[in-house]
């Protein structure tokens, strides 16, 4: 009994490696699309025109630093920078179930054999 137990245990830290191992070359991918986006979107609104003015004239910038705050906030693609950050979030969370199933799976004295 306790072996049919162990195989059946093994054979779902198998799944789980396969689901998680797939999904997380998939969100790789997919955050490395949106990574680009967002760099795109970003170049294309003047964002970062007004971040290098920070550096270059820094004297005007904190002179009137309400209104260059505004202007940094409405430039930003909002949508594109939540739809990176939630795409980040699930990869990381992909990446942590992957090792820790993958640590199960081949770390330690108990490893199941793959």
């Amino acid at each position: 009994m306790e072996r049919v137990a162990w195989e059946k245990k093994a054979l779902s830290l198998k799944r789980r490696v396969a689901v998680f191992g797939i999904a997380t070359v998939a969100l790789t991918a997919l955050l490395a699309w949106s990574f680009a986006s967002v760099r795109a979107s970003m170049a294309g609104s003047g964002n970062l025109q007004f971040l290098a003015l920070a550096f270059s004239d820094t004297r005007v910038v904190l002179a009137n630093w309400s209104t260059f705050a505004s202007s940094v906030l409405e430039s930003l693609p909002a949508g594109q920078l939540a739809a990176f950050l939630a795409v980040a979030l699930c990869f990381m969370i992909a990446l942590r179930a992957l090792i820790r199933d993958a640590r199960k799976a081949f770390g330690g004295h108990h490893a199941f054999n793959f």
